[in-house]
C-alpha cells in the first residue's frame, strides 16, 4: 500500500499527516507501557444476564505484568451466582511508551490514527489516515506518547470493548463477601512501532514516529475466592 507524509505548518506547530498516495516503512520494537482509561468492567451470569461491576473513568497501565485491573470485597454489588464470561471497556485514547534498538518514543508526543478494522482480528486493516499531532520520536530518552484511534472508518470517539467469544474455562461461584480479581494480561512485545517517510516527490521533507496498535491480550480470569475461570489469547476480541 502506497502512502506519504504531508506537513501543514500553522499557529499551532507542525502536523504530519500520512494519505494513501505514497509510501512508508516501518520497524518494531517492545512497548514498556500501555495505559487506558478503564471505563466498565462487567460480568456475564450463568443466565446471560450482563452484571455491570465498576463503570467510571480509571487509568490502568498494562505494563505492569500481571497486575490485577479489578481487586474488590463483594459486599453486595455483584449478586450471589455463578458467572461465566467478562468484558472489559476501555477509551479510544491511550498512553504508551517503548523502544526498538535505536528509536524511543518521545515524552508529550500524540499521534491520531484511523483504520478500516471493526476489531482486533481485522487489524492492521487499512490506514486512513495518520496525524503526528506533536513529535513523537527521539533518540536520546523514552516518554509517554497519547494516541487516539478511530477504527472502522470512524471520526468520532468510540470505546473499545474487550471480550471473550468464548465463557470461561470454569463456572466462578460469587458469594456475599467473596475476593473478587480480574486480570486481563496484554502481550507488549513488538508492539510499537517505529515509521519513517519515503518520499516519491523530490524535496517532500521526512520524518519519523512512533506508534502503537492495541496490544493482543494473552490471558483474561475472574477468580472468586478460590475458583478462577480463564480465556486465552485465541478466544479474546476487541471490538471498535
Amino acid at each position: 500500500m502506497k502512502t506519504k507524509y504531508w506537513f501543514l505548518a500553522g499557529l499551532a506547530g507542525v502536523a504530519l499527516y500520512l494519505s494513501l498516495s505514497g509510501s512508508v516503512a516501518w520497524a518494531g520494537g517492545d512497548a514498556t507501557r500501555f495505559i487506558a482509561t478503564i471505563q466498565k468492567i462487567e460480568i456475564k451470569n450463568a443466565a446471560g444476564d450482563w452484571i455491570t461491576v465498576e463503570e467510571g473513568s480509571r487509568s490502568f497501565d498494562f505494563g505492569v505484568q500481571n497486575e490485577p485491573i479489578l481487586v474488590m470485597k463483594n459486599e453486595g454489588k455483584i449478586p450471589p451466582g455463578n458467572y461465566t464470561n467478562f468484558r472489559v471497556t476501555i477509551a479510544d485514547k491511550i498512553q504508551f511508551s517503548g523502544s526498538d534498538a535505536e528509536n524511543k518514543t518521545k515524552e508529550g508526543g500524540e499521534i491520531v490514527y484511523r483504520g478500516s478494522a471493526a476489531k482486533f482480528s481485522e487489524l492492521p486493516g487499512d490506514l486512513v489516515e495518520f496525524q503526528e499531532v506533536s513529535p513523537s520520536w527521539n533518540k536520546e530518552s523514552e516518554g509517554l506518547v497519547t494516541m487516539t484511534y478511530y477504527f472502522n472508518y470512524k471520526k468520532r470517539s468510540k470505546p473499545i470493548e474487550i471480550y471473550s467469544r468464548r465463557d470461561f474455562s470454569k463456572v466462578v461461584e460469587v458469594k456475599q463477601g467473596s475476593l473478587i480479581k480480574m486480570k486481563l494480561l496484554a502481550e507488549l512485545r513488538g508492539g510499537v512501532n517505529f515509521a519513517w517517510s519515503e518520499s516519491l516527490a523530490a524535496n517532500t521533507p521526512k520524518a519519523e514516529a512512533m506508534y502503537m496498535l492495541p496490544p493482543p491480550f494473552t490471558e483474561a480470569s475472574l477468580s472468586a475466592d478460590a475458583t478462577t475461570g480463564r480465556v486465552g489469547k485465541d478466544v479474546i476480541e476487541m471490538k471498535f
